[in-house]
């Protein structure tokens, strides 16, 4: 089950820092690392919104950073930085995508691990995302078992990588990595 915890009324005001040509911050509450509320933070900051960097931030309620991470939204939507003279993306562009960078879904559907489950036929290769984890079956198993909320986030233009809780270490980690 995930949870959301309303945000005060500050953290969900929007207002560009005059100084910088692209800024935009998103701040929420959530239930990820335990059972007080974390404060997810997504930040867009650039010279140009073109080259906007985004970062996400992960802290608990005793303002511990427990993840941090950050790229450029350029390399994220297109694969690539956009070529000197093109012209500038929209701010409200930038808006949405720090509004909707990361989703949050539950362990349990991640995908079985290969060769478990109930499914028989093999999804066409040219459809089906492919995943990816650098954790043993063990451990991922007894992380997807949890049912607990992780954290995806956008990597490249097709691709993304969720984060959870191990319930062993207490640490965030890379659960998976899906594309296509």
């Amino acid at each position: 089950m995930v949870c959301f915890f309303a945000p005060p009324a500050a953290a969900r005001v929007y207002t560009p820092d005059p100084s910088r040509a692209c800024e935009r911050t998103l701040n929420r509450y959530l239930s990820f690392s335990g059972a007080r509320p974390d404060l997810l933070t997504v930040k867009a900051t650039g010279p140009t919104c073109a080259r906007a960097r985004i970062i996400v931030t992960i802290s608990t309620a005793a303002h511990r950073r427990i993840w941090n991470e950050e790229s450029y939204m350029s390399l994220v939507e297109q694969g690539d930085f956009p070529p000197k003279g093109a012209p500038d993306i929209t701010f409200e562009h930038v808006v949405g995508e720090v509004e909707n960078w990361i989703s949050i879904e539950n362990t349990a559907d991640a995908p079985v691990w290969p060769g478990t489950g109930s499914r028989d036929t093999k999804p066409s290769p040219t459809a089906a995302p492919q995943y990816e984890t650098k954790l043993d079956r063990h451990r991922y198993e007894r992380i997807r078992a949890r049912r607990a909320p992780m954290l995806c986030i956008p990597i490249g233009p097709e691709s993304a990588h969720c984060i959870a809780m191990d319930p062993s270490t207490k640490e965030p980690v890379e659960f998976f990595a899906r594309g296509i």
